[in-house]
């Protein structure tokens, strides 16, 4: 990300700002405090991100003087394309963020948010580009070493681009509970699969019992049929002759009857005038065995209709014989349909369990996965801690005689601890003098700048460093000035805001920076 041109308009103190980052080179900014020098620092994170160097809001840097608001172009080099932003501040006329690309079309999202979102996702994060670009005092790395070790560890995977082992990470864990969630499911159904198992077997054993007694009850069955159906024929036959007994008995009785009648019908004597007996006991005795034929012949009806309706009668038990010796064997089909059943619900279950086993292999894998990430996530914090504990001891010691020493070292999973020396002595950062606290965040903060661009895949060409000597007395800013040269060497542009006299003469490239009735001005120098 190369850095071309910055122009701005009622800008802080500025009415206008014309800069050029073209070989500028290793160049000093100087002028008298509180005239405007840290606001140039400014001017790129505003239009680029609509904050400042500090940590300011967007409107923070609207003149006062000056109620038209404010407005700046940045044109800067990034993926072998000229990029062009513009980002406008007004109460009066609006607020706007716009960005071209190779003279393009003025491009914009749905609004200002949005817009930002599509120039982060192509020029990176605010704070990868000020932890990778900036150091003063209002920079994270500045207050590295005096916030707690949870912070330092946010500040340093600021450096780690840790979003694709997270990203996994998250996802994983996501599809984790579903896993859990089919887990439950496929637990639930074998379960209910192993009970109707359990429920089928306890029914084809009774059937099983009931089967091997079959015989033995079908046999019995035959048995009382057909003693039943004897029974029946035994008693119609004894009814029958009892009844052609009677039968017999009643005709005999009739036709004695009959003589009896034929007998005193020759000895009565009728009236030749009217035809009546004239002997009333033998009349008597005529009605009397009248009345005993009918009777007899009543009866002898009855006895023969009941032997015709028993010679009819079918013996009921004959079908119960016949029903007892067709008996089919139920508990055989019941075996055999409870034997499907089990064979269904063995396969059900057997479907189930595999379901089961690939859902907990799921998981493990998914356990495997999201330890893999949080390793390989340790390993990048790991790296990047080794690489700038490594490098701020090495600048520490080429250029200031490594007076002071530091480590770090990651304490679980989202801490990190510092540890101080000096002169092989440990100590704590509240026992450096200001000098040596200086130092040790000049040195950090260049070190934190260099992992940026080897882990972040940014390559940032112009850092600002704004006051990042200050504290430090004239010798070791000499000292400095032989680290910034060497940082020269991997960055084409490097401004530095100084107060220092001693440090006027090494700069070849130096901007004075000026301020008169309120109003700020830069211009090179010489």
């Amino acid at each position: 990300m190369k850095l071309l041109q910055v122009e701005a308009t009622n800008f802080a103190s500025y009415n206008t700002i014309s800069f050029s980052f073209i070989d500028t080179g290793l160049c000093l900014i100087k002028g008298d405090t509180g005239s405007g020098k840290s606001t140039l620092c400014d001017v790129v994170p505003w239009i680029l991100y609509g904050i400042t160097a500090k940590d300011g809001a967007a409107d923070d840097v609207i003149s006062w003087q000056n109620k038209e608001g404010t407005s700046g172009i940045l044109t800067l080099e990034a993926f072998n394309q000229i990029i062009t932003i513009t980002r406008v501040r007004s109460k009066q006329k609006g607020n706007d963020l716009y960005f071209t690309t190779d003279n393009s079309e003025s491009i914009r999202g749905k609004d200002i948010p949005d817009t930002q979102m599509m120039i982060n996702s192509l020029l990176g994060s605010p704070d990868t580009y000020l932890t990778g670009s900036y150091l003063s005092e209002f920079s994270k790395t500045a207050s590295f070493f005096t916030a707690n070790a949870k912070n330092r560890r946010l500040i340093l995977e600021q450096l780690v681009d840790t979003k694709y082992a997270d990203n996994i990470k998250d996802k994983t864990t996501e599809l984790k509970k579903q896993h859990k969630l089919e887990l439950d499911k496929q637990s639930t159904n074998y379960k209910a699969y192993i009970e109707k198992i359990e429920d089928t077997k306890e029914n084809i054993a009774e059937y099983a019992k009931n089967n091997d007694a079959f015989d033995k009850i079908k046999k019995d069955t035959i048995i009382r049929a057909q003693n039943n159906m004897a029974n029946f024929n035994k008693t119609r036959s004894e009814e029958i002759i009892n009844n052609r007994q009677k039968l017999v008995e009643y005709e005999d009785e009739i036709w004695l009857a009959g003589v009896q009648l034929t007998e005193l019908s020759t000895q009565q004597h009728t009236c030749t005038h009217c035809g009546a007996i004239k002997d009333s006991d033998i009349r008597t005795n005529i009605e009397t065995l009248k009345y005993k034929v009918a009777n007899l012949t009543g009866k002898k009806e009855s006895i023969q209709k009941k032997l015709a309706d028993l010679k009819l009668a079918n013996n009921p038990y004959t079908q119960q014989v016949d029903s007892a010796m067709n008996m089919t064997n139920v508990y055989e089909d019941s075996i055999d349909k409870e034997l499907a059943k089990l064979d269904k619900y063995t396969e059900y279950a057997v479907r189930a369990k595999e379901l089961l086993n690939k859902q907990i292999e799921a998981i493990n894998d998914s356990d495997v996965l999201i330890t893999a990430c949080l390793e390989y996530r340790r390993l990048l914090i790991s790296n990047i801690v080794s690489f700038v504990q490594d490098n701020t001891n090495a600048l520490l010691s080429e250029h200031f005689d490594a007076e002071i020493k530091m480590t770090l070292e990651a304490d679980g999973p989202d801490k990190l601890t510092a540890a101080l020396f000096k002169d092989d002595n440990a100590c704590v950062y509240a026992q450096l003098s200001k000098g040596q606290r200086q130092l040790l965040k000049l040195c950090f903060g260049i070190s934190v700048m260099k992992a940026v661009r080897n882990s972040s895949g940014r390559d940032y060409n112009t850092l600002f460093l704004d006051e990042a000597l200050d504290g430090l007395d004239d010798k070791l800013k000499v000292k400095s000035y032989g680290l910034l040269e060497k940082l020269a060497l991997d960055y084409e542009n490097i401004l530095v805001v100084e107060h220092s006299s001693a440090l006027k003469e090494r700069f070849l490239n130096q901007y004075l920076v000026t301020l008169e009735n309120g109003v700020s001005n830069i211009n090179a120098q010489s």
